[in-house]
């Protein structure tokens, strides 16, 4: 097997189409640097699946793409296409001659030939696995790869070996399996959880199974009992009907014997066929009754039926709201102690807040007498204001009589003298007045101030009430959830202890063996129930076990 012939059209240099003929043996391609040898390599291993643009010197995988010279408009796609002699039949096919062509665009599309019918890259690797040949072996090197390969660690010279010695094809064959299983081992749990699903449903359809069956026996029953019952009716009518029979063969015997009472005998036969004819109308409306009521009756026991399954779901609710109101009872006797503390606390307020309105009360009465003295007062001084201005007037009028009632004058003076006093005297009471107003109002600012202070109070007792309320109904609201998540987590532990019990995952002859200690008295059980590890040390303990 050797390749015989190498076409490149747009890859890196080779703007025009280029072919090479190969032959069997060695053959040295020569010229200067630069001119394109490694080219050629490069394009050997990229038509065989070279997938990493920097194992063929690019930033990208569109730079193969001949990008434009000097009066040379760069291509959109390049090709390469190589054609390998199978004379040995190494490669799995018939052909001797197979060709093997990679197309890329500019916009990073990719294909592949073999043989001029487009393919997969998968395809391509498959043919060359095992035989030597391909993008990740060496049976490509460049010049700068024979150090690497010398510098490689052990698993890259270990993967060379592998390829030497055609063990690479197992260890592909190997990772794709493992892959395989994964796929499967995870479409096997996916189907545990359908299992799982499907089981829950099939106890649903055996539930309702059973309903059915009980159905099916209480219609059947149903249906014999009517049966029964259509007898004794059809019995019953007809010891009805038997008289009337026995009455008419009488009749007509008596027709037959006396021919001259025949009209009279006519006349009551047919007054006796109305008879028989109303009883028969009667005997069909009470059919039709008898109909009615049998279809009551069915309805009436599925209704029973139906009000006995809502009795039993009634009673398991008011068992469970009847646990509820216990415990909001307890909750609610809690919250009225704490009412009760709370106006405990009110009363104990109470005393207080009323002593100190009584206090504010007989202050404000003072304050109310001290302002009518106040204002008496001012009056007062009003009225000396005035005599003074009177006083005032009369000086005016006697200056001119000053001489002759000198005398007067300072007697006059001496008044004037004393209404000052007067006067001073009552600017100081004014004055302390004003300062015990001052301070009255100041009292009343305080016990004002103390009133909003204990209404504040008043008012975060009352937020704190309503605060208890609504922490109360959260934790109701808790423990319902809790409830519900606990009625959750037991059906879970039931569902996994019916696992344990069935002994899911086990093989059919372990589970045979466990379930049968009578037939194998020395089995003690798996070998999981013997250990008991940390979780340290179980997957050691598992890869060991196998």
């Amino acid at each position: 097997m050797y390749i015989s012939e190498l076409k490149m059209h747009g890859f890196k240099s080779f703007a025009n189409k280029e072919v090479m003929k190969l032959g069997q043996g060695i053959t040295t391609v020569v010229g200067p640097n630069g001119c394109g040898k490694t080219n050629i390599v490069d394009a050997i291993r990229w038509v065989l699946g070279e997938q990493k643009y920097s194992v063929l010197r690019g930033g990208k995988m569109e730079d193969v793409i001949f990008n434009g010279a000097e009066n040379i408009k760069p291509l959109g796609v390049c090709e390469v296409a190589m054609t390998v002699h199978n004379n040995a039949g190494k490669l799995p096919i018939e052909y001797n001659d197979i060709e093997i062509a990679r197309r890329v665009y500019r916009s990073g599309e990719s294909e592949y030939y073999l043989n001029k019918t487009q393919c997969r890259l998968k395809d391509i690797m498959n043919l060359f696995v095992d035989t030597g040949m391909g993008a990740d072996a060496y049976s490509v090197i460049e010049l700068k790869m024979i150090e690497q390969i010398l510098s490689d660690t052990a698993d890259d010279r270990r993967k060379m070996f592998e390829e030497a010695a055609g063990i690479h094809k197992y260890r592909t064959q190997k990772k794709s399996t493992i892959r395989k299983f994964e796929a499967t081992r995870n479409d096997l749990e996916r189907v545990k959880d359908i299992v799982a699903e499907v089981e829950k449903k099939v106890q649903n359809l055996e539930l309702q199974l059973k309903r059915f069956k009980r159905h099916k026996n209480l219609t059947s029953r149903l249906e014999e009992r009517d049966k029964e019952l259509a007898y004794l009716q059809i019995h019953r009518l007809t010891s009805h009907l038997e008289p009337l029979s026995a009455r008419i063969i009488e009749f007509q015997n008596i027709r037959e014997n006396k021919t001259s009472s025949f009209i009279g005998y006519e006349k009551k036969l047919t007054e006796l066929r109305n008879t028989y004819k109303l009883h028969g109308e009667e005997l069909d409306n009470i059919q039709l009754s008898m109909k009615q009521k049998s279809n009551e009756r069915d309805n009436l026991k599925n209704k029973i039926l139906i009000s006995t399954e809502q009795r039993k779901s009634a009673l398991n609710s008011i068992k469970r709201l009847e646990k509820e109101w216990r415990n909001n009872f307890q909750k609610i006797e809690g919250l009225k102690q704490l009412e009760l503390d709370f106006d405990k606390e009110l009363i104990n307020l109470e005393p207080s807040i009323s002593d100190l309105l009584i206090d504010y009360k007989t202050k404000k009465e003072k304050f109310i007498k001290l302002e009518k003295q106040y204002k008496k007062e001012v009056e007062t001084l009003d009225r000396t204001q005035n005599q003074r201005w009177e006083l005032q007037k009369s000086i005016t009028k006697d200056k001119s009589l000053f001489d002759r009632t000198k005398e007067l004058v300072e007697s006059k003076a001496n008044r004037i003298n004393i209404i000052k006093g007067r006067l001073d005297d009552l600017s100081k009471n004014i004055k302390s007045e004003l300062g015990n107003q001052k301070t009255l109002e100041l009292k009343k600012k305080s016990l004002i101030e103390s009133e909003d202070e204990l209404n504040e109070k008043i008012n975060i007792l009352d937020e704190n009430l309503v605060h208890i309320y609504e922490q109360r109904e959260m934790l109701s609201e808790k423990r319902n959830s809790n409830l519900s998540s606990k009625q959750i987590v037991s059906d879970q532990i039931d569902f996994f202890n019916g696992i344990i019990e069935m002994r899911e995952g086990f093989p059919d002859g372990t589970r045979h063996i466990l379930e049968n200690p009578k037939l194998f008295p020395g089995i003690l059980g798996t070998v999981a129930d013997m250990f008991q590890v940390d979780e340290i040390y179980r997957d050691a303990l598992e890869s060991g076990l196998g």
